[in-house]
């Protein structure tokens, strides 16, 4: 890290060191990690992990799709640049390691992950927003509708050529 010329440089090994904690059950560690990095470009959204209420993060999320079909999330345009990539990886890993000690920030994870993917386009880990916010909305009641978003995201983890059984 010492060598790195730009945080971009750093992500991947703070990535790395991340699922190291995490493999290690130092889930706590590993998501103080992930947020260090998020915070480095992105203050508002780490303020907005923590503090955002899940019913708000859900409400948010909610009006985000409101307007948006299936096919129109589909036929966005493949994410093309990397801050964001980082910055939904990063997010992925912090999703993984909060079940265990904040599902209540799953929302909030969810609603960014969406928010990012559908103002710069889908990568794969845009899936992972999509049945974050699924799985929300099973927990409140809304089976059908988050069946619909799980479904979205294995059609987006198809588009990316991941094999889907």
């Amino acid at each position: 890290i010492k060598h790195a010329l730009s945080m971009d440089d750093k992500v991947p090994v703070y990535a790395t060191q991340v699922n190291a904690l995490g493999s290690q059950l130092k889930l706590k560690e590993a998501m103080d990690l992930a947020m260090k990095v998020l915070n480095v470009k992105h203050a508002k959204m780490v303020h907005n992990l923590s503090s955002t209420s899940p019913t708000l993060a859900l409400t948010k999320a909610k009006k985000l799709l409101k307007v948006k079909s299936d096919s129109d999330i589909l036929g966005l345009q493949e994410m093309d640049d990397v801050d964001h990539h980082g910055t939904m990886g990063m997010l992925y890993m912090l999703a993984k390691y909060s079940l265990a000690g904040h599902p209540d920030m799953y929302p909030s994870i969810a609603y960014h992950m969406i928010k990012i993917s559908l103002e710069h386009g889908l990568c794969p880990a845009s899936a992972q927003g999509f049945v974050l916010y699924g799985l929300c909305l099973c927990n409140v009641g809304e089976a059908e509708a988050g069946f619909k978003y799980g479904k979205l995201a294995l059609a987006i983890l198809t588009r990316f050529g991941r094999r889907v059984s």
